[in-house]
């Protein structure tokens, strides 16, 4: 190309260079070196013809907005959620050290509260575990003894308070079976969490509506309906062993025909699984002592031991006032001592990361 061409454009329209073009010039012969780029002009030797191209920097900018746009909408999106959650835990730890709170004062002062507070907190907790078990498929521990209990529990200080007989089947079920779920399900006391603190009031209300009701009669009865158990019964192996075993027993046939027969699929997750689930466990090492095939049956048997042992343990704490409070004080550390774990290994741990 003709140097006096160069010099002359640029020369005195140097300033006046853009640097992007969106045109470019070829001659007949095919694409030629563009000399120089003037005010979205190509000025080249020969024929001039137009041809149309992409801004390649144009493109690369809109290829790297359009994730970013998603992302940042993603996280937005995120962070909205994370927000609301986390109002709804604020709520929930409000709640359950009102809770706290009352059932102290319940217990030691106002018994007649603990009833009431029962037949109101029970039914509202029980359909929000419905409602989010359902979402994850969780539905199938609904069936698990401890619910049972609940109605059984439920049945009685509404229907027969007065019933000596089956508040002692009902004490050995709350302090038995029901409340000692709790260590093997490794119940926490997590202040903020709905779902951990609903596991740890089916266990262990029933125990110490039990407590209040064994020991204080009048006062929790002041305000009720009817007298509880106005006469004290002792202590017998039909109502505090036998009887209860039984209850146990036909629950766990049900839940057999369950996860045995009817069998969910893989999607569903039962006590069962979820207890025997890690190889490593104790609890699994022991159902398959015979190999898979004898593994529910193993559970079930276990199930029964455990019942078996933990009602039998329960005719202490009905006849030993002193024995009780222990046994309760002890059960309240643990889930306690749970929830102190979860909030120092987990918890801790989770907040870290969003950090």
């Amino acid at each position: 190309m003709d140097e006096s061409k160069d010099s002359d454009i640029n020369g005195p329209v140097k300033n006046n260079i853009k640097t992007v073009d969106k045109t470019i010039t070829c001659n007949s012969n095919g694409v030629k070196t563009v000399s120089n780029i003037l005010n979205d002009q190509v000025y080249t030797n020969g024929d001039y013809k137009e041809i149309k191209i992409q801004d390649e920097t144009d493109s690369y900018k809109k290829e790297e907005e359009e994730p970013r746009k998603k992302r940042d909408s993603d996280v937005g999106r995120f962070v909205e959620l994370l927000k609301k959650k986390r109002i709804q835990e604020k709520l929930v730890y409000v709640i359950s050290l009102t809770t706290i709170v009352i059932l102290v004062h319940g217990l030691f002062s106002v018994q007649w509260l603990l009833p009431y507070y029962y037949t109101i907190a029970t039914p509202i907790l029980l359909l929000i575990r419905i409602i989010i078990y359902w979402g994850y498929k969780w539905q199938y521990f609904l069936i698990d003894f401890c619910y049972c209990g609940n109605i059984m529990w439920y049945s009685f200080i509404w229907m027969a308070p007065h019933q000596a007989e089956l508040f002692i089947v009902v004490f050995a079920l709350a302090n038995g079976p029901m409340i000692w779920a709790m260590v093997i399900f490794r119940n926490s006391l997590v202040l903020h969490c709905i779902d951990k603190t609903t596991s740890v009031y089916i266990h262990l209300l029933p125990a110490l509506l039990s407590f209040i009701i064994r020991w204080y009669p009048q006062k929790c009865s002041v305000y009720w309906y009817h007298e509880f158990i106005p006469v004290i019964l002792e202590w017998s192996v039909l109502w505090n062993i036998i009887i209860p075993l039984a209850c146990f027993l036909l629950h766990s046939l049900l839940y057999i025909i369950v996860i045995s027969i009817m069998k969910p699929s893989e999607d569903y997750l039962t006590s069962y699984r979820y207890l025997t689930a890690k190889t490593t466990k104790l609890i699994f090492k022991a159902v398959n002592i015979f190999g898979p095939r004898w593994r529910v049956l193993m559970y079930t048997i276990f199930n029964w031991l455990f019942c078996f042992i933990s009602v039998t343990m329960a005719i202490l704490w009905y006849n030993y006032f002193i024995a009780h409070c222990v046994f309760l004080g002890a059960m309240f550390l643990i889930v306690t001592y749970n929830g102190a774990s979860f909030y120092m290994d987990v918890f801790s741990v989770r907040a870290e990361i969003v950090k």
